[in-house]
């Protein structure tokens, strides 16, 4: 158990610090990682504006981020709590529990992304 806390520490630690140097490199020089969909068709996708909603966020400018991906915005802090609760279940058990509501709830939320990303390109 104490290993398995121990290599997601260093995972995640490692995580955290790739996206806070992406994040000072971003806003340092304004060049973030491109949408290819975006480049390719013309149209935004479900992630497109989630870059400068992450800034956002780190600097506390809800609204701001609320703009730049009102879906994801909002999925964010479910996810975040789905997330810990299977990080505590890993580190307890050693796996993953993926029951019938986790994923229906997957699913809501692929249907909410699509549905998300067609209204916003319609607009």
């Amino acid at each position: 158990m104490k290993q398995r806390a121990i290599r997601l520490l260093k995972v995640g630690g490692c995580i955290l610090l790739l996206g806070f140097i992406y994040a000072i490199f971003y806003s340092i020089t304004g060049l973030g990682i491109p949408c290819l969909y975006y480049k390719t068709t013309g149209f935004l996708c479900p992630g497109c504006g989630i870059t400068r909603m992450c800034i956002s966020l780190i600097n506390f400018k809800f609204k701001e981020a609320f703009y730049f991906n009102p879906a994801l915005f909002i999925l964010f802090p479910i996810y975040l709590v789905i997330g810990i609760v299977q990080i505590f279940r890993y580190i307890r058990y050693g796996k993953c529990a993926s029951g019938k509501y986790l994923t229906i709830w997957y699913y809501l939320t692929i249907v909410i992304l699509v549905g998300f990303t067609i209204y916003r390109n319609m607009i």
